[in-house]
């Protein structure tokens, strides 16, 4: 019962950021228009923009496949679609603080950085295979 008190603990400690995160996240998604991932028409720009808006919001794989249904019905191609949801489940800049907390704060944007990175980098690979 110790140990479970000892792994308990930090949890609790933090649980006020934690809290805070994902009333922010909820926040963020409820006040973005519906026409937010529309396309621009320009492949390069549709890829970026996708990246950075899946960088804010945030996801699990899971539901990646309904969300990325409705974004190709809207008109969204499957280059952008593809960064949207490989930074949508890897990147997470809104959890940064909480991340940082945990791992420290130059680990946190390291690993967001090179996560956006290469979500960039395979859908443009994408585009030029």
């Amino acid at each position: 019962m110790e140990k479970l008190r000892e792994a308990a603990l930090p949890i609790v400690k933090n649980l006020d950021i934690t809290l805070a995160v994902i009333l922010f996240i909820q926040l963020l998604s409820a006040l973005l228009p519906k026409n937010f991932y529309i396309s621009t028409g320009f492949l390069l720009t549709d890829i970026f923009l996708s990246a950075l808006a899946g960088s804010l919001l945030l996801g699990n794989p899971t539901n990646g496949y309904i969300i990325g249904h409705a974004l190709l019905e809207r008109g969204l191609s499957p280059l952008a679609l593809s960064a949207f949801l490989a930074a949508w489940v890897t990147v997470g800049l809104l959890q940064v603080p909480l991340e940082a907390k945990y791992l420290g704060r130059r680990f946190a944007l390291a690993r967001n950085i090179v996560a956006f990175a290469l979500a960039l980098l395979l859908s443009l690979l994408g585009v030029i295979l």
